[in-house]
C-alpha cells in the first residue's frame, strides 16, 4: 500500500507535477498540429492527395477512440504513473519510427499506434489529478493542465516552422522524440497517490462544498451510490458511470461544445479570409491571438469555480460552467457576422474563453460525483463522446456547409450561426446538473466510504 509519507508528498502537489502533466498534453497536442503544418510537405515527399492527409488526421483519431475505453479500464486497474510514463516512451519510439519512414504506409501505420498510446493521456492525466490535488483545487489545477493543449499546438506550428525551413520534415518526428523521452524519464520517478489520496488526507471540513452537503442532510440519490468496484464487470462500471445523473449531463453537454469546437476549427482561416478580407497568413497569424483567449477561458474559468466552492456555492463549477457557454453563443454572433476583422478579434476571443472556461470545472465536476476507482473508466467514456465529436464533427459541418446558402463561405457561415443556440441550450441543460449536482456528491461519498472498507488492489500497491 502506498506509504503515509508518499501520500502526502503527492497530494501536496504543486507546480512541478501541474508543468509535467501539462507537458504530456503540450506533447501531443504538438504532434496533430504539426500534422496540419507539415501538410504540404507529406504530400510531396509521398505524393498523396488531401485525402491522404486527412487520412493521416483521420486515422489517428478513430484509433485513439476505439483505445479509449480499454485505456480507462486499465488506469483504474495499474500504477497510473508508470502507465502514463511508459505510454510516452512508446509515443517515442513510434515518432521516431515515423520520423523514418519510407512509405505513406509506414507513416501511416506509425500514426495508428500513435493513436492508441496518446488515448492514454487525457484520461490517466484527469485521474491522477484527482488524487493529487484536493477537492477545492481541482478545477484550477485542470484548467492550468488542459492549457498545454494549446501551448502545444502553437509550439507544434512554430517548430514545424523552424525545423523544415533549415532541415528535413523528418526532424520534427525525431525532436518529438527526444522531448518524449526526456518527459518519460521525469515521468518514471514521480510517485503513484493512492486512490481517493486526496480526500483522506483532506482535514475535516476543508472542503466546503461538502460541508454544506453534510450539514443540510442531503440524500444521496440511491442510483449514483455504487458497492464494491472490484466487484463490477466492465459493462456494469460504465453504467455505474453513466447512472449518475450530473455526469450523464456534462457528458452530452462537454461533447456539443466539442461539436462547436471542430465545426471552427475546421473552417477558420477559410470563413476568416472570405468574410474579413485577409489574407491566409494573416488569418494564420490571428489564430494564436483567439488561443490566448483560450487559454485565459481555461485558467480563469478554473480558478473562478474553485474560488466558488470555497465560498460554499454548491453549484458553483457547473455555474461557471453555463455563463462561459452562454457568453461563447453571445460573442460568436458578432463575429461571425461581421466583416470588420476589428470587431470580429475581439469577439473570436471573447468565444473562444467563453468555450474553454467550462471544461476543467466540469472535468472537476465529473471527479466530485465519481467514486475515485472508477474515475479512469469514467474519464474514458468523455474522451470517447469527445473523439467522435471531433472526428465526426467535421464532415457533418461540411457536408451541411455545402448544402446551406448555396454552399461556400456563405454555408458556413449559416451552419455555424445554426450551432450557436445548442451552445446556449448547453447553458439551460447544465441547470439541471445544478439541481443532481448535491444529491450526486452525497452519493459519491457514500460510495468512497465502501471502498475504503476493502483491502487496496494489488496493481495500486509501490514496491
Amino acid at each position: 500500500m502506498t506509504d503515509a509519507r508518499t501520500n502526502r508528498r503527492a497530494v501536496s502537489a504543486g507546480g512541478g507535477t501541474i508543468v509535467m502533466l501539462a507537458a504530456v498534453l503540450a506533447l501531443n497536442q504538438a504532434d496533430r498540429g504539426s500534422i496540419g503544418a507539415l501538410g504540404p510537405t507529406l504530400e510531396r515527399a509521398f505524393g498523396i492527395s488531401h485525402f491522404g492527409l486527412g487520412l493521416l488526421a483521420g486515422a489517428f483519431s478513430v484509433v485513439s477512440a476505439i483505445a479509449t475505453v480499454p485505456v480507462g479500464v486499465v488506469t483504474d486497474r495499474v500504477h497510473r504513473v508508470r502507465l502514463l510514463a511508459g505510454s510516452v516512451a512508446l509515443w517515442t519510439v513510434a515518432m521516431v519510427i515515423g520520423g523514418f519512414a519510407v512509405s505513406f504506409a509506414m507513416l501511416l501505420i506509425s500514426r495508428m499506434f500513435l493513436g492508441v498510446v496518446t488515448a492514454t493521456g487525457d484520461t490517466t492525466i484527469v485521474s491522477l489529478t484527482g488524487d493529487l490535488f484536493a477537492r477545492r483545487d481541482r478545477a484550477r489545477a485542470l484548467g492550468l493542465i488542459q492549457a498545454g493543449e494549446f501551448v502545444g499546438v502553437g509550439a507544434g506550428f512554430l517548430i514545424v516552422g523552424v525545423i523544415v525551413s533549415s532541415l528535413s520534415w523528418r526532424w520534427v518526428y525525431w525532436l518529438f522524440g527526444a522531448l518524449g523521452l526526456v518527459l518519460a524519464f521525469a515521468l518514471a520517478r514521480f510517485p503513484e497517490p493512492e486512490r481517493g489520496a486526496a480526500d483522506i488526507e483532506a482535514e475535516p471540513g476543508a472542503d466546503a462544498v461538502v460541508h454544506e452537503i453534510v450539514e443540510h442532510h442531503v440524500e444521496p440519490d440511491p442510483d449514483a451510490v455504487v458497492g464494491d468496484v472490484e466487484e463490477l464487470s466492465l459493462p456494469e462500471a460504465m453504467l455505474a458511470t453513466l447512472d449518475v445523473k450530473t455526469n450523464r449531463t456534462i457528458i452530452v453537454a462537454s461533447t456539443v461544445g466539442y461539436l462547436f469546437s471542430s465545426g471552427i476549427t475546421l473552417f477558420a482561416v477559410l470563413f476568416a479570409t472570405a468574410q474579413y478580407s485577409i489574407s491566409n497568413s494573416t488569418a494564420a497569424l490571428l489564430l494564436p491571438v483567439v488561443g490566448v483567449g483560450a487559454v485565459a477561458g481555461l485558467i480563469g474559468g478554473g480558478r473562478l469555480a474553485d474560488r466558488l466552492a470555497r465560498r460554499g456555492v454548491t453549484s458553483g463549477r457547473i455555474i461557471v460552467a453555463i455563463v462561459g457557454f452562454v457568453v461563447a453563443s453571445i460573442a460568436f454572433v458578432p463575429a461571425l457576422l461581421t466583416h470588420s476583422l476589428l470587431i470580429a478579434l475581439p469577439a473570436l476571443t471573447i468565444g473562444a474563453a467563453g468555450m474553454a472556461a467550462p471544461n476543467p470545472p466540469l472535468d472537476a465536476v465529473r471527479l466530485d460525483v465519481i467514486v475515485p476507482q472508477l474515475w479512469g473508466r469514467a474519464q474514458s467514456v468523455r474522451t470517447l463522446a469527445r473523439t467522435i465529436a471531433e472526428a465526426a464533427g467535421p464532415i457533418g459541418l461540411g457536408a451541411l456547409a455545402d448544402h446551406l446558402g448555396g454552399g461556400g463561405v456563405r454555408g458556413v457561415q449559416l451552419t455555424l450561426l445554426l450551432l450557436l443556440p445548442a451552445l446556449a441550450a448547453n447553458g439551460v441543460l447544465l441547470v439541471f446538473a445544478t439541481r443532481t449536482y448535491p444529491r450526486d456528491v452525497a452519493a459519491e461519498l457514500v460510495s468512497a466510504r465502501r471502498q475504503r472498507r476493502r483491502p487496496p488492489h494489488e496493481s495500486d500497491a509501490r514496491p
